[in-house]
């Protein structure tokens, strides 16, 4: 009389074979009780299968709740950047660059107003100004703009 299917015993090849995956795997899935072990070198075939399937969707499971729990996360954090900055807690780095790079022209403009300062006093500020090289500021497009750069012009 033959055995049913669900005590089917094969032997590791086979067994490794069957759950597509290596021998030397199909031992390091049953020492990491993934598996059920071999009992005298008999390995129980469908329990292993259903063993090994279930790992799988679980571990699928696992990295599903992980993708959808990082997606949310990152909607928060992109809702709570856009609040900041519709509070005025948090700007643009394109706005920010503008800004300062407007912030620098109005300085230099000015300084060479100024009657105060000597011409030798205002070279002397406009060279400290062009040792920190400042660098070109990016510019973001305007409507029906191309983008460019906005540039500080130190005088010579």
């Amino acid at each position: 009389m033959s055995r049913p299917a669900t005590t089917a015993e094969w032997n590791a090849d086979r067994t490794a074979q069957l759950l597509d995956v290596t021998r030397e795997h199909l031992y390091v899935l049953a020492r990491a009780g993934t598996i059920p072990k071999p009992v005298d070198g008999a390995w129980a075939a469908v329990k292993c299968n259903v063993a090994y399937i279930r790992s799988l969707r679980d571990r699928h499971s696992a990295s599903s709740k992980e993708d959808k729990s990082r997606k949310l996360k990152a909607e928060a954090d992109m809702a709570e950047m856009e609040s900041a900055r519709m509070e005025g807690t948090l700007c643009l780095r394109s706005d920010y660059l503008n800004n300062f790079a407007d912030a620098v022209a109005h300085g230099v403009s000015r300084i060479s107003r100024l009657k105060t300062l000597t011409t030798a006093q205002k070279e002397s500020v406009f060279a400290a100004l062009r040792e920190l090289k400042l660098p070109e500021l990016e510019k973001p497009a305007e409507d029906g703009e191309e983008s460019g750069t906005a540039e500080i012009n130190l005088p010579p």
